[in-house]
C-alpha cells in the first residue's frame, strides 16, 4: 500500500513536494516497523511475566500449606496442653482426698 502511495506521489504532485512525501512516508513505515517491534517486546515480557505470576501462585500455595500446618501443630499442641493440665488437676484433686480422707481417719 505505501509502495502505491510513493508511485501515486511521483506521478501527481510536483518534484519540489516529491521530498515531503517521500519524507511523510517514510515515516509511516518507520512507525508500522516500531510498532511490530514494540508488540513483539510486549509479547517477550508477558511470556516472561506469565512464568513469574505461575511460579509466585506455585510460592502463594507451598506458604498457604505450610500457614495451615503451622496452625494445626499449634493447635495440637495446645490442646494437649489443655489435657496435661485436667489430667494434673484431676491427680490433684484426687490426691487432695486421699489426704483428707487419711488424716480424718488418724
Amino acid at each position: 500500500m505505501l509502495s502505491y502511495m510513493l508511485l501515486l506521489l511521483l506521478h501527481c504532485t510536483p518534484p519540489n513536494i516529491i521530498p515531503k512525501g517521500i519524507r511523510a512516508v517514510t515515516k509511516l513505515l518507520e512507525s508500522k516497523e516500531a510498532g511490530q517491534t514494540t508488540d513483539k517486546i510486549v509479547a517477550t515480557v508477558m511470556q516472561k511475566l506469565d512464568l513469574m505470576i505461575e511460579h509466585m501462585s506455585r510460592k502463594a500455595n507451598l506458604a498457604e500449606a505450610a500457614i495451615s500446618d503451622t496452625r494445626l501443630a499449634a493447635d495440637r499442641l495446645y490442646r494437649t496442653g489443655e489435657e496435661m493440665r485436667d489430667e494434673l488437676q484431676r491427680v490433684w484433686r484426687l490426691q487432695k482426698k486421699k489426704y483428707k480422707r487419711s488424716s480424718t481417719m488418724t
